[in-house]
């Protein structure tokens, strides 16, 4: 019998999928096994969040049945799933507090992930060394911010002075 074969975008915040090689064979795995086409779509600039909202409305309009996005701005994709711009079934990864709207919302612990690093950090290092936490534009991502808290209370509390430096260019 013939089967029907469900489109599931994958958007994700990066200009490259060279930290999703894991992800992505799950999902291909998944595919085959649930009868999917999944496409995943990187952006063409790295934190672009009007770029992939523009990606995600083409793929509704394309006829996606499904989104799956790791967002650059969670507030402008909450933003549009509340207004519902977004009327697709959509799972949200790596999201704080704007899953609520989606149908789905896989998060992480990053700051007990960000502790966990710094605790193991903090066993190497000398004491009272003092460690430069290296960090994208604050304001986009949620999560690096809470990974980077969870690991700099560890440092800080064991007696290392923690010195943030915001990247502006790659």
């Amino acid at each position: 019998p013939e089967q029907e074969i469900y489109q599931i975008a994958v958007i994700i915040e990066d200009a490259s999928d060279n930290n999703y090689g894991n992800f992505r064979k799950g999902m291909d795995q998944a595919a085959m096994e649930f009868n999917a086409d999944v496409r995943f779509i990187t952006l063409y600039e790295k934190l672009e969040p009007n770029q992939q909202m523009e990606f995600i409305v083409r793929e509704q309009e394309d006829g996606a049945d499904a989104l799956i996005v790791v967002p650059v701005d969670e507030g402008q994709v909450a933003d549009a799933l509340s207004k519902k711009q977004v009327n697709i079934p959509t799972v949200l990864l790596g999201t704080g507090k704007s899953g609520e709207n989606a149908a789905g919302s896989i998060s992480v612990d990053y700051r007990q992930m960000g502790r966990k690093l710094a605790e193991g950090m903090v066993k190497r290092l000398p004491e009272g060394c003092p460690v430069m936490v290296l960090s994208e534009p604050e304001g986009l991502n949620a999560v690096s911010g809470d990974f980077l808290e969870g690991a700099e209370e560890v440092l800080e509390g064991s007696g290392h002075n923690c010195q943030r430096i915001v990247l502006e260019e790659e």
